[in-house]
């Protein structure tokens, strides 16, 4: 169960996710005339991609074992864990910003689409 809960996160950062995508696809689908900056509306998309790679990340770490030589060890490896599990936090919430950044006006421009 750890494995699991270290690759995927919490059942929050899940929804999140989720919403995200759902978001992402009824802009690109339904509002393509709202993306204002389309290299920003990607990067945050890129930005996302990689936010759900990089925790997967952590499988990649080898597991201690039970012996008492590599049981000190057993620290390093639970914070290089949270470390890149907070990286993925971090790409997600610059996911978020950037795509948000690109669908909003820009200051004192009025919105002609009024429909």
């Amino acid at each position: 169960m750890n494995v699991l809960s270290n690759l995927f996160g919490s059942m929050t950062q899940i929804w999140l996710n989720v919403a995200f995508i759902i978001c992402v696809f009824t802009v690109l689908a339904f509002r393509p005339q709202c993306i204002r900056n389309q290299s920003l509306f990607k990067t945050g998309i890129i930005l996302f991609a990689i936010s759900l790679v990089v925790p997967a990340i952590s499988l990649l770490l080898p597991t201690p074992g039970l012996d008492a030589l590599r049981a000190p060890r057993t620290n390093d490896y639970e914070i290089i864990g949270k470390i890149v599990n907070f990286l993925g936090v971090l790409l997600f919430a610059g996911a978020l910003v950037s795509s948000l950044m690109a669908v909003m006006p820009k200051p004192g421009a009025a919105d002609v689409d009024a429909s």
